[in-house]
């Protein structure tokens, strides 16, 4: 019986070995892609693209917004950077101008606890089936 619940459980194992691998992969590639940047002037710039919105759309990045209003965002940003104000400072001057919203305060947790979650629908799924498949 035990290797019955063993064979049956392997499934599960792997579903959940392969749903950690898929989040730690996603978590390193979002942090590789700001440490292959080259000059710490352009880290800079790449952070606080990551750390503000579009105005106009809804939760993407400005890294990511190619609009009008995001280019003339990151020429703000750069000029900033270059013309030496600290990070606080363009991301006051850009709360200021667009409020709050403009922040991306999107949290790591909040996606590692969705697939997590996501894990645990999959892995009790598989046990129903399983079961009623047995009968």
């Amino acid at each position: 019986m035990n290797k019955k619940i063993f064979l049956q459980s392997i499934p599960l194992i792997l579903i959940i070995t392969i749903g950690f691998a898929i989040i730690n992969t996603s978590q390193n590639i979002q942090k590789n892609s700001i440490t292959n940047i080259n000059t710490d002037s352009e880290k800079r710039i790449s952070n606080l693209e990551n750390q503000l919105r579009c105005p106009s759309c809804d939760g993407i990045t400005l890294k990511l917004c190619e609009l009008p209003i995001c280019r003339e965002m990151k020429k703000s940003i750069n000029e900033q950077v270059q013309s030496g104000k600290q990070d606080d400072a363009i991301i006051n001057f850009f709360k200021t101008r667009y409020g709050n919203e403009i922040l991306n305060e999107t949290n790591r947790i909040i996606y590692f606890a969705f697939s997590f979650i996501c894990l645990v629908f999959t892995t009790i799924s598989i046990f129903i089936f399983n079961k009623f498949k047995l009968r």
